[in-house]
């Protein structure tokens, strides 16, 4: 099986073409973070060649900007070409067969507004709530460290009785 799953940044904006035939290709690099720090600490890069095909790279054109983070499932392909030097290369590329969005693109205006939300917790009463000893609590889920029992939404405390 042949199959890769990539997300990551893109490195620069897609390069849309079109083939000789008609058929619309797209390639651009995919910068994809290491799961491991190196000696130093510091999480690399490895920066991957995608290529698209068909309505696949013209989406891939018209919504995707260079630093936006993407998903894509692809196939890995090796190639090699003479260089101009006459040199023989190899090259390895993924050929995606679908792509999408693995972050939000916060709307013109509103990142200040969604900033202050997300930094004020949600609001709620006493009165949501209905008091659970700790001796009524599921197992694994430990003691209330403050003594007296916790909290816990009205629809949680039934399932409890």
């Amino acid at each position: 099986m042949n199959k890769c799953i990539f997300s990551g940044r893109l490195a620069n904006e897609v390069d849309l073409r079109t083939t000789t035939n008609g058929k619309s290709v797209c390639q651009f690099r995919l910068a994809v973070q290491r799961r491991v720090p190196n000696a130093q600490g510091v999480r690399e890069a490895d920066f991957l060649t995608i290529i698209m095909w068909g309505k696949t790279a013209e989406s891939a054109a018209r919504f995707l900007t260079k630093g936006r983070k993407i998903s894509v499932e692809s196939e890995c392909r090796t190639r090699t070409y003479q260089a101009q030097d006459g040199s023989n290369r190899s090259v390895v590329e993924f050929v995606a067969d679908s792509w999408e969005f693995a972050d939000s693109k916060p709307q013109a205006g509103d990142s200040a507004q969604s900033n202050q939300q997300a930094a004020q917790p949600p609001q709620s009463s006493k009165e949501d709530f209905t008091e659970v000893a700790d001796d009524e609590l599921p197992s694994g889920w430990g003691a209330n460290t403050h003594g007296g029992g916790v909290h816990l939404p009205e629809s949680a405390s039934t399932n409890l009785r």
